[in-house]
């Protein structure tokens, strides 16, 4: 078994296991909390999946790269933490500092976070 057959085999079983997540979340967001969806529900839906591929893809490379085990969570927990606290779920982008904010606009959840805010809201 080649290691390029892993890797896609693992992609086409989380890809799957993110359609499931990604319907449960977008039916409980939708029916049992009453979250206004003011877009195309499909839009959201692609966002969702986008999202969840890029992480998905992202920690697999993470996987190919260290040896351990524990290595790889240190490399993803770190990463993935900052990104979370500024990308503007948690903590508004308008109450950053102006060069955080500059620094933010780059990172990879800001520009979806800000898209899903507009599909859902606007």
């Amino acid at each position: 078994v080649k290691s390029s057959e892993i890797i896609f085999s693992q992609m086409i079983v989380h890809s799957v296991v993110l359609i499931i997540q990604i319907s449960i979340v977008l039916f409980t967001a939708l029916h049992v909390y009453k979250i206004p969806c003011m877009g195309n529900l499909i839009y959201v839906a692609l966002l969702c999946f986008a999202q969840g591929f890029c992480g998905m893809t992202f920690g697999l490379v993470v996987s190919s790269i260290f040896v351990t085990e524990i290595n790889a969570h240190q490399v993803t927990i770190s990463t993935f933490y900052p990104v979370l606290l500024l990308c503007g779920i948690l903590w508004p982008l308008e109450g950053q500092p102006l060069g955080m904010r500059k620094i933010t606009t780059w990172l990879p959840m800001t520009k979806p976070v800000d898209a899903m805010r507009g599909i859902l809201l606007k």
